[in-house]
């Protein structure tokens, strides 16, 4: 196989240039409208050094090399609105080698060969089909571990309609993989399945409507040991009703109906009302209505949910509001209460030479809970992980050993002390992730994990925030304070130390002058779970030259007194980036960063760099490039150095 994309890409790639260079190229009824190609060859090289606390150290050096040759074309039939094909060949070598010092070499190759095929068929027509086609194979071999060979291959169609103003989408998608190691002999096959049909449907000029139903059967097997056969039903039916014909005042209903039988039986349906209207005086009123019933495994789960909002206007400086949630949950070993209300205010003014804001928030909430001592499982709780911030996990008394971390997609499982690390804080939990690692700062991950549920309790709580700033001379000068404050009260049968309270107060201020914006705050939190004091100062400069040459420098540094634990931690970031137009067909691009931070469990070090030298003739690019990452943590050096260069052509 592999035999045969070399023999087409370099007939292509060589042969192509010498043509005519036409808008289309002929080939009987079919013509040619875009043919584009890819060579790319990337070494690497890498060096790490461990250092173990019984004094032995083991070096390990590793080097990569890469290739990708890929293919792109596009092909039409006597017209584009007839019908147009699109065909994508991929082809990826690579090797790699483990050189240790103590420990056995190691070599690894790996291939991927993938292809796909679509065919659109009157595409701009009432009536108009797809027909698609893809496979792939990959092969890797490591010294020593596995050798594994998965091959995959799927196909679909689909038919949509325009046809008596009723949109209409159906389609049907078949998936396969077999997964073999070769050494051993196992199997592991995956079938999917998956039909789907749509359609939207409109009455009169007020109401629109749409309906999907889609039908999921997925069969896994491993050697026969275990087998899983699953079909899944799902049923969707939108709705939008507008009141008048301005389309303010808007009914919005959803209903969905989820079942899935076979090995993992699951059931779920949800009912969804929200009414949003204008009223008279500059009012504004959202209120819904939320259903969920839910089965699985034994266990049912009902939620019914009440929502009001108002929200009034007074000119443009004062924008106030009032709500009011309440939620009551009947679960197979639990009963939960909840009723929540409260006021918050928005205020802009101007003022001479600047603008003053003010915004003030208070919150009350009663929680009331029957139930026994019971382990429950938690699923897909959120979290935003931020340098600059303390994360703690919602609840308390969590079982550590059963934490699973993932990311946005739920697919890719991170590991501790790896990508993140995990601070006991009284009877929380709070995450941090670490440079270097696969989580990003900023990057959004879900959590999974096992809580000990308390026998039955009932409190009180509120929540109270309030801001101020002052904006002077056109920004040049910004002043700012910040309060949080929650508290909880009239506690029954529970012990505190599983609530989090806390105060916080915040201030700071900066100046801005044309590219350059210098900053400074304090932090002062006093809470039951993680008191302490930080200072911050940063610095930021942003520098583009008509876009020939943009310079992007941001520094800062946070220190922390943590008062519990009596102990300094200092975060220390710089990052630097340098975009240069050297002449037409010629630019730069060189970034680079440096981590510094210093606490118990935190001694980091952490360098990165990268730098690209882009060169175009015509239709051909050559990119020369590099990359430096050196990090230490803890007692663990890594140091990785890469040389690259990608040649590309577009036809």
């Amino acid at each position: 196989m592999r035999k045969y994309f070399f023999i087409i890409f370099l007939t292509l790639y060589l042969y192509y240039p010498c043509l005519p260079q036409s808008p289309s190229m002929s080939l009987g009824p079919w013509k040619f409208k875009k043919i584009s190609g890819l060579m790319s060859i990337e070494g690497r090289k890498f060096q790490r050094l461990m250092e173990w606390r019984s004094g032995t150290t083991d070096i390990q050096n590793m080097s990569n090399l890469f290739g990708e040759f890929q293919i792109n074309s596009e092909t039409f039939v006597y017209h584009p609105n007839f019908m147009i094909l699109n065909m994508d060949f991929n082809y990826k070598p690579s090797t790699r080698r483990d050189r240790f010092l103590i420990q056995p070499n190691r070599s690894e190759i790996m291939t991927a060969e993938s292809g796909r095929i679509q065919l659109n068929v009157l595409q701009n027509k009432p009536i108009r089909a797809q027909f698609f086609s893809h496979f792939s194979h990959n092969f890797l071999n490591r010294d020593f571990i596995s050798s594994l060979e998965t091959n995959s291959f799927g196909f679909g169609t689909s038919l949509s309609s325009t046809y008596f103003n009723l949109p209409t989408t159906i389609s049907f998608r078949l998936n396969n993989s077999d997964q073999q190691e070769t050494l051993t002999n196992r199997h592991f096959k995956n079938n999917h399945n998956k039909f789907q049909a749509k359609i939207s449907k409109s009455f009169s000029q007020l109401d629109e409507n749409h309906l999907s139903y889609t039908y999921d059967l997925y069969d896994r097997n491993y050697m026969n040991q275990w087998k899983i056969n699953n079909k899944v039903n799902n049923l969707e039916l939108r709705s939008n009703v507008f009141l008048t014909t301005k389309k303010l005042s808007t009914l919005h209903s959803l209903l969905r109906f989820y079942s899935q039988t076979g090995n993992n039986k699951f059931s779920r349906m949800l009912i969804l009302s929200n009414f949003s209207a204008p009223l008279p005086h500059n009012f504004q009123n959202q209120t819904g209505l939320q259903s969920i019933i839910q089965k699985q495994e034994g266990i049912r789960f009902y939620q019914n949910s009440l929502y009001s909002r108002f929200n009034h206007q007074l000119y443009l400086s004062l924008n106030s509001g009032i709500f009011f949630d309440y939620s009551q949950v009947d679960h197979s070993q639990y009963n939960d209460r909840t009723s929540k209300g409260g006021v918050l205010f928005q205020y802009k003014k101007k003022i001479p030479y600047g603008l003053l804001s003010l915004n003030y928030q208070i919150r009350g909430r009663h929680h009331s809970r029957k139930s026994a001592p019971i382990t429950l499982r938690i699923f897909n709780e959120e979290h935003k992980l931020s340098d600059d911030q303390q994360i703690l996990l919602q609840y308390s008394q969590i079982d550590r050993n059963s934490i699973e971390i993932y990311d946005a997609t739920r697919t890719f499982l991170y590991q501790e002390n790896i990508d993140y690390i995990l601070i006991e804080r009284n009877s929380f939990i709070e995450i941090q992730r670490l440079p270097g690692g696969q989580i990003e700062s900023g990057a959004t991950v879900h959590v999974n994990y096992n809580i000990s549920q308390p026998q039955s309790y009932s409190l009180n709580n509120y929540d109270q925030n309030f801001a101020t700033s002052v904006m002077l001379f056109k920004r040049f000068i910004e002043l700012y304070y910040r309060f949080n404050e929650r508290d909880f009260n009239q506690l029954q049968i529970v012990s505190n130390q599983i609530f989090r309270t806390f105060s916080q107060y915040l201030y700071g201020g900066r100046l801005s002058l044309g590219p350059l914006t210098i900053g400074a705050e304090n932090d002062r939190f006093d809470s039951n779970i993680i008191p302490y004091r930080m200072r911050r100062y940063y610095v930021n400069v942003t520098l583009n030259l008509k876009n020939r040459f943009l310079l992007a420098l941001a520094g800062n540094r946070r220190n922390f007194w943590m008062i519990q634990e009596n102990e300094k931690q200092i975060f220390s970031d710089i990052s630097c980036r340098v975009y240069i137009n050297l002449w037409r067909n010629a630019r730069l691009d060189i970034s680079g960063g440096y981590r510094y931070q210093k606490g118990r469990g935190l001694d980091l070090e952490l360098y990165t760099g990268r730098g690209e030298l882009h060169l175009k003739y015509r239709f051909v690019s050559l990119i020369f490039g590099g990359e430096i990452y050196r990090r230490s943590y803890h007692e663990e050096i890594n140091d990785l150095d890469r040389i690259f260069v990608r040649l590309e052509r577009k036809f």
